[in-house]
């Protein structure tokens, strides 16, 4: 181990190290098209990330990793940064001044590109640290709704681990999956609407962005240009845009992905977004996207949805409940301090979990 090390932000031609360093720190990885997609296609801007590296090798030891986003900030526009993939190599864990040393310059950067807020999603170890060293506040504990499907899902994880998670529905997958379709199909043709897989993000989607972007004083900025880098571009993960059209119109969309992991097959719902005035077509995009993941092998079905008291009704109407899971989300003010008030009820946030890879 070398006990000099550099300090400098990421580069493109970085990313085959921070995969090898994730590889290490992780119990799954992701390869370096993954880390130059996030960080360097960004249509918000260029990262705020920052990495820690030996001087005489060039071995990348540690990260911090800022992705810029665009928030809907109580009427106005904001960079907002997400704090995600912060890790450093057990061995250099001691020396305080690795962890620091990729924090600073990322806090530095925050300042300088006028950033409105900083996100994270902690485990509760690092809120603990973030809360005490990092100047963080916690907005709140967001539920994440679940349905299971499988007997699978109701096995305990270190027995789950050793079994190969199923690529096909069973019979009790393929049965759920033609009792959802069916309740979608009632909806679409009571309201007459449609709903198909979408291959292009277009321009429908900015207009419908546009018509929804009042409904909710706190929101990720979700026009065609994050929709294209966050899931259909995506290097690694098949995300699936599910449409409902009306007369030609978009009226909303949902976003699906399957992630085989520990031994388990978790159908994720990402994002949904849907005209203000058209809750039944919330309801018919949740009851197709539930049909398309049960049919596609998924054992277990889970959403993650803020405000509660909109979300709520509506998640457990279709079967997905609240069952104690939830993710911490904390929160630092940069030169949105003056709306604190807003920004820290989560009843003003519409978060569906579009920013995170991971549930």
């Amino acid at each position: 181990m070398s006990d000099k090390l550099e300090f400098r932000p990421v580069r493109p031609e970085d990313c085959d190290g921070i995969a090898r360093l994730f590889s290490r720190l992780w119990s799954w990885e992701y390869p370096k098209d993954y880390w130059r997609q996030k960080f360097f296609d960004n249509p918000a801007g260029p990262p705020m990330s920052h990495l820690a590296l030996t001087a005489d090798g060039g071995e990348i030891v540690g990260c911090m990793g800022g992705v810029p986003l665009r928030y809907r900030l109580n009427g106005t526009e904001g960079i907002g940064t997400l704090i995600v993939d912060v890790g450093v190599l057990p061995e250099y864990r001691k020396q305080r001044r690795t962890y620091w040393g990729v924090y600073k310059p990322t806090e530095a950067d925050q300042y300088n590109r006028q950033t409105a807020l900083v996100q994270a999603v902690a485990t509760p170890a690092a809120e603990i640290i973030a809360l005490k060293m990092m100047h963080f506040d916690p907005l709140c504990h967001a539920p994440v709704y679940k349905r299971r499907i499988t007997v699978r899902a109701m096995i305990p994880r270190r027995l789950r681990e050793k079994l190969r998670p199923a690529s096909k529905a069973g019979p009790t997958g393929k049965w759920m999956a033609a009792k959802y379709l069916r309740k979608a199909q009632s909806l679409c043709e009571r309201h007459q609407f449609t709903i198909a897989e979408s291959s292009e993000l277009d321009d429908r989607f900015d207009r419908l962005w546009s018509q929804a972007d009042d409904q909710w004083p706190i929101s990720l900025i979700r026009d065609s240009a994050f929709l294209k880098w966050r899931f259909h571009d995506h290097p690694t993960r098949k995300y699936i845009v599910w449409i409902a059209l009306r007369g030609g119109d978009l009226a909303g969309y949902c976003v699906t992905d399957t992630l085989r992991r520990d031994g388990v097959a978790r159908g994720r719902i990402s994002d949904l977004l849907v005209l203000p005035d058209a809750p039944e077509v919330a309801e018919a995009l949740l009851y197709h996207a539930m049909s398309y993941l049960c049919g596609g092998g998924a054992d277990i079905i889970v959403g993650w949805f803020l405000p509660r008291r909109y979300w709520e009704p509506l998640l457990t109407k279709i079967g997905l409940r609240y069952r104690g899971d939830d993710r911490q989300i904390i929160l630092r003010l940069f030169t949105a301090e003056s709306i604190r008030p807003v920004i820290f009820d989560p009843e003003n946030w519409y978060y569906t979990g579009a920013d995170t890879d991971q549930i």
